[in-house]
């Protein structure tokens, strides 16, 4: 088979075009997203680099390799597809059909869907074969008759025609077959894997956060009975800063700081805690309304731990802000949770257990 040139489309086979302008429409669709993800390598590593150089320089790195990745992703399914319409061409001018029945039930491998194809009009020795022509070209889910167009020597590669569509495919012996069935219930299984480990990820964030929450509010419960001791104020301020990314990109945030000055036992303490937990808020007015009520020389009540004399606040209390805060962390846990017994029980029921047993089925089916 020469590879001396590449087959353009006017000189293929004329079941073969449809096939050829379907994988040229894959190939510019790959080719968009890796330009979107390059604009986005460029729009998300400024943003980042305005908020955090370090983090823009990993945003920009992560999508050029990602970018990369698609590119070198469009040169190989590139060759591959001049490839299959090399072999296309070969089989359909060359090979005699020969009927057969094809059995489709959405068994998935490695690198296709899994089909059983009886050789003969009325079904004969059964043997398994990969389909490579893509989601978008399946048969229909049963049984069809069609026509099987391969080598003498069987090498591998075959066609199958039917009446309403061209689908390229591979044979598989019984031990490949196999292979496929353990390759895909490995990929299967890294695929519950990584899913389940994001969430571990995101319900290990939310149990710090609980842990500070809780930690706050016993502190604030704590705070009521400590002693309190002259002070002053030595800096008050409202400080602004960028924070998160979600569908609106950051937002800015106020923060009230509060510098003060104390003494407890003949020793001087700084102090910048206002209260337990204080967090800062996308409202200027609630953090500016703080700093007016400490102004800078303002001489203050400092409430401190007497068994830590460094550990202080402005005001105690502040029970009900604790708890609604780590309420919210123990309700974004429990949704976590079931999110991800969920989604991994779905992937279970719906993709692994199912496609196990049609690929049982399927190796049983199989004849030789």
């Amino acid at each position: 088979m020469s590879r001396s040139h590449d087959l353009t489309e006017g000189a293929l086979h004329p079941q073969l075009r449809p096939l050829h302008r379907l994988d040229r429409v894959g190939l510019g669709l790959l080719r968009v997203v890796a330009a979107l993800t390059l604009l986005l390598a460029l729009a998300g590593g400024a943003i980042a680099w305005w908020i955090d150089p370090w983090l823009g320089a990993a945003m920009t790195l992560l999508c050029a390799v990602a970018a990369a990745g698609f590119g070198w992703l469009h040169g190989h399914l590139g060759r591959l597809q001049q490839e299959r319409m090399r072999i296309g061409q070969l089989l359909l001018t060359e090979a005699n059909p020969q009927p057969a029945l094809l059995t489709f039930d959405n068994a998935i491998g490695l690198n296709g869907f899994l089909v059983l194809l009886e050789e003969g009009a009325k079904g004969g020795r059964a043997r398994a074969a990969l389909l490579e022509s893509g989601k978008f070209n399946l048969p229909p889910v049963g049984r069809s008759a069609v026509e099987l167009l391969f080598t003498p020597n069987r090498d591998g590669r075959l066609l199958i025609r039917s009446a309403q569509r061209l689908i390229f495919a591979r044979w598989l012996q019984r031990p490949q077959l196999r292979a496929e069935g353990d390759k895909v219930g490995r990929l299967f299984h890294l695929l519950l894997g990584s899913i389940g480990l994001t969430f571990a990820l995101g319900a290990w964030f939310l149990v710090a956060e609980i842990q500070q929450a809780t930690e706050s509010l016993q502190l604030a419960e704590v705070s009521r009975g400590w002693p309190a001791a002259a002070g002053v104020v030595t800096r008050s301020e409202v400080v602004s800063f960028m924070q998160g990314g979600g569908k609106g990109g950051p937002q800015r945030y106020f923060r009230a700081e509060v510098a003060y000055r104390y003494q407890v036992q003949e020793r001087v303490w700084q102090g910048e805690r206002l209260w337990f937990p204080y967090q800062p808020t996308r409202q200027q007015a609630g953090a500016e309304a703080i700093v007016a009520r400490y102004p800078a020389g303002t001489t203050v009540a400092v409430h401190y731990n007497p068994s830590q004399p460094s550990q202080a606040v402005l005001e105690v209390g502040h029970e009900a802000e604790a708890a609604d805060r780590r309420r919210n962390h123990l309700y974004g846990l429990a949704a976590l949770t079931a999110a991800a017994l969920l989604v991994l029980l779905l992937i279970w029921l719906l993709l692994l257990r199912p496609n196990r047993r049609r690929l049982d089925q399927l190796q049983r089916a199989v004849t030789e």
